[in-house]
């Protein structure tokens, strides 16, 4: 498993007339936790990308428990469980304080720059075997 945790603030302008975090800022948050990850591992985004390598999404989810409220201050866990093939994907968690907000995914492929389809490129295979290294037997 790798996992990483980023700190958000909910800012004024990401919340409704209830003073509320609207619920389209959370696949925002999701993001600022997907790149972190990346960076934590030795491969952040820009340098997938200047390796001909793009991830768009396939698809996303989220369940929301409680809300999150102006000015509170988010632990956004992203986690990756198994080892990238064709595809990646990514869980989060959002906490406020011990509170657990709101889990969710996002499902991303590999492609190349004419958007071709791509198995998990060699030089990402390579990081991600460090965390999930292949089992015997």
């Amino acid at each position: 498993m790798i996992k990483s945790q980023s700190k958000i603030c909910v800012r004024y302008a990401e919340t409704d007339k209830m003073g509320i975090a609207h619920h389209s800022h959370y696949f925002e948050w999701f993001e600022v936790a997907r790149t972190e990850l990346l960076r934590k591992i030795g491969i952040p985004y820009s340098k997938v990308e200047e390796l001909g390598v793009s991830m768009p999404l396939l698809e996303a989810g989220c369940k929301f428990f409680k809300p999150s409220f102006y000015d509170n201050e988010l632990t956004v866990e992203a986690k990756i469980d198994e080892m990238p093939k064709a595809t990646i994907l990514i869980n989060y968690s959002i906490f406020h304080e011990e509170n657990l907000l709101t889990t969710g995914f996002t499902k991303h492929a590999f492609v190349n720059s004419q958007l071709k389809p791509l198995r998990l490129p060699s030089f990402l295979k390579e990081i991600f075997e460090t965390y999930f290294p292949k089992r015997e037997g």
